[in-house]
């Protein structure tokens, strides 16, 4: 399997849109940096579990969306 950075730096900006939040709110959340959170968006950072987890509970959705993870 592999993990499409790109794809899923475009799920977690349009859910940061969708919530209006910027990325310096969503990275105090997540207590990481703007310049780590552009990186995800930007797809060039991966996400640890923990973040992956902790942006999952703070849109109240499953890490398999971010992932854009779908069963064959």
């Amino acid at each position: 399997m592999n993990i499409n950075l790109k794809k899923i730096g475009i799920r977690l900006k349009e859910l940061r849109v969708k919530h209006n939040l910027t990325q310096r709110e969503v990275a105090n959340i997540l207590n990481i940096t703007s310049s780590t959170y552009s990186k995800y968006e930007n797809g060039k950072l991966v996400l640890s579990f923990s973040k992956l987890i902790a942006l999952a509970k703070l849109y109240n959705i499953s890490a398999d969306y971010i992932l854009d993870f779908k069963v064959p």
